[in-house]
């Protein structure tokens, strides 16, 4: 009997995990996607790992995510979108030109109600960050 207590008491933070991707799964896949243009930010923190540091650019935000299940005060501020490391010098390198309006970088956001958004997915001009990386940079 006191192994099966112990069993269980080391199992139940397993399943809360479970439990919690579950939800977080849920919110990424069944959420209403909106599309927001980014602009560059200082990307200097060495204490986060490898990620774009972004802001959203305001007037896509009030053109997309207006009548959305998204607040668009949920828009303000810095993000972040995490990448692999392998691929970071290179996506450092493209998004620090986006002030010469060589590429446009959107985040696809999940959007569900009483939530945050959450970033799906990365494009670089309409394409899959990683896609667009194997393409190479035209």
């Amino acid at each position: 009997m006191k192994k099966a207590f112990i069993f269980l008491f080391l199992l139940l933070p397993a399943c809360v995990f479970a439990v919690w991707i579950g939800l977080l799964y849920q919110q990424r896949n069944l959420g209403q996607e909106v599309r927001i243009k980014i602009e560059g930010y200082d990307p200097r923190d060495l204490l986060a790992g490898h990620y774009i540091l972004y802001q959203n650019n305001r007037i896509s935000v009030k053109d997309n995510a207006t009548g959305t299940a998204c607040k668009i005060d949920d828009f303000s501020g810095s993000h972040k979108f995490y990448i692999p490391q392998k691929d970071s010098a290179r996506l450092d390198k493209l998004f620090n030109q986006w002030r010469y309006q060589r590429h446009t970088f959107e985040i696809v956001y999940s959007c569900v109600e009483g939530k945050k958004p959450m970033a799906k997915q990365m494009l670089i001009d309409g394409t899959d960050w990683r896609d667009f990386l194997e393409k190479g940079d035209k």
